[in-house]
């Protein structure tokens, strides 16, 4: 058990899953929405999750003050919402705008063709000296929407084991 290469890492790493998601955020009228990949449960009681966000995207200044979001749990099958949400978008263009989409009790969007979505409140932020930012939310509210396959990507290269996940995000 000597070898550690920068490879063996890498493949190590790249075992374990996630699954693609839409952020989206609500603040004084302006909606916002990012492409995430890494979104994991970390509390039971109360229910949490930890969402990793790469630095520099428009939507965190709007998570930052209205302290929520949401999750929007992409179907495998849609290519359609994981290319538009991967790519940036203008600041200040709401990248909702031509989507069919309802309001979380927090006010964040939710994407009307999702999975499923987590309405959340922003209880932790953690600052890494990474290329992500770690937001921790907890779960105040969340439905399933529709019925199929979700989302499911392997590795930070972009290999992923269904359709959706064929785009690399962040």
């Amino acid at each position: 058990m000597t070898r550690n290469s920068v490879s063996d890492r890498a493949q190590s790493l790249a075992q374990i899953p996630g699954g693609l998601f839409v952020l989206t955020v609500n603040c004084d009228g302006r909606r916002d929405a990012r492409l995430v990949k890494w979104v994991q449960p970390c509390s039971d009681e109360p229910p949490m999750v930890m969402v990793a966000l790469a630095k520099g995207h428009s939507v965190e200044p709007l998570i930052q003050e209205s302290r929520c979001f949401a999750l929007c749990q992409l179907s495998a099958e849609d290519k359609f919402l994981a290319r538009k949400f991967a790519q940036p978008h203008a600041n200040g263009d709401d990248p909702l705008v031509s989507l069919m989409t309802s309001t979380a009790p927090s006010g964040s969007p939710i994407l009307d063709r999702a999975l499923s979505f987590l309405d959340c409140e922003v209880v932790r932020h953690v600052e890494l000296d990474s290329d992500h930012r770690i937001y921790v939310g907890q779960v105040h509210w969340g439905a399933v929407l529709n019925q199929g396959a979700p989302a499911v990507f392997y590795g930070s290269n972009g290999s992923s084991l269904n359709h959706a996940a064929d785009q690399t995000p962040e």
